[in-house]
């Protein structure tokens, strides 16, 4: 059976959020441009799997915007029949879409990641629960597969994705969701961490996953003073959390880029006592900065 390209009506900002969300994961044509076609087909295949928790919302871009555009997709092997499915338990297939549609606009950002990726989520899920490891497609050009002992998600701020993390060939890892085209749970229990990897999961569950922690990064500590300490609280975005505050000292025990992209725009009102690699970063960064001024 010839399989009919399916057309929708959707307005510019629309078409212009897919696109983003494209490149924001990873859904490409081999240019590198977005690939609407994928996008639509993932997006009705997650949308069953999630089960149609989400009420109907009214799509007033598509239904009252006669200047909307035509966007054409061609469904998959597996698209085509949920869609030939939905067709004969819906009589309004065209709300049904304009409902898939509206309820992953209405979605954060970490939320429509791991909606598009919904099969990897739910089968990550099953593995952490279980303790058991997953197999994974990534999506480079090697197509590789790997086998990651997942004992944990977690949401990245500010930056709003979603990471996987575990072990990888027994050495700590996190890893985007949408970096993974395929996920299969094993029946292989994962290995019970060690206290130095018990460590660095807690240091990527406080500061994030989309850092790199090493077992030799060592504590960091800073005097602010109170102009100091009040750009501190006004600056949030990539700002660490402190292990704890003695007085005027603030103790990290972050990733060292991230104490650098943080603290580099604090400069004079921040002072670093230890250890000697920040403070020599620091200074080898002003230096350059300075060498430049004419």
């Amino acid at each position: 059976m010839i399989q009919e390209k399916i057309c929708l009506k959707l307005s510019q900002d629309l078409i212009d959020f897919i696109d983003s969300d494209c490149l924001q994961f990873g859904i490409l044509k081999k240019d590198r441009s977005p690939n609407r076609n994928a996008f639509f087909n993932q997006l009705i295949s997650s949308y069953q799997l999630w089960g149609k928790k989400a009420p109907s919302f009214p799509f007033e871009s598509a239904q009252k915007n006669d200047k909307g555009i035509i966007v054409g997709f061609k469904p998959n092997k597996e698209t085509f029949l949920l869609i030939e499915k939905i067709r004969g338990e819906s009589p309004n297939f065209s709300s049904y879409r304009k409902e898939i549609l509206e309820t992953y606009r209405l979605l954060g950002q970490d939320k429509r990641e791991s909606f598009l990726y919904y099969d990897v989520f739910l089968e990550a899920k099953k593995a952490i629960e279980s303790k058991k490891c997953l197999l994974c497609l990534l999506k480079n050009e090697k197509q590789e597969e790997i086998l990651l002992e997942p004992y944990g998600r977690k949401n990245s701020n500010p930056e709003m994705r979603f990471y996987l993390l575990g072990l990888r060939n027994g050495k700590f890892s996190t890893i985007r969701i949408s970096k993974i085209k395929k996920a299969m749970l094993l029946d292989k229990p994962c290995r019970e961490l060690t206290k130095a990897q018990q460590e660095r999961f807690r240091r990527a569950e406080l500061y994030g996953p989309q850092y790199k922690y090493a077992e030799d990064d060592e504590e960091i500590a800073v005097r602010l003073d109170s102009f100091g300490v009040a750009c501190y609280k006004k600056m949030y975005v990539y700002r660490p959390i402190p292990e704890k505050v003695e007085d005027d000292v603030w103790y990290f025990h972050c990733s060292p880029d991230q104490f650098f992209n943080y603290f580099i725009r604090l400069g004079n009102v921040v002072t670093i006592l230890k250890p000697d690699s920040r403070k020599n970063r620091f200074k080898s960064f002003y230096r350059k900065a300075l060498n430049r001024l004419p």
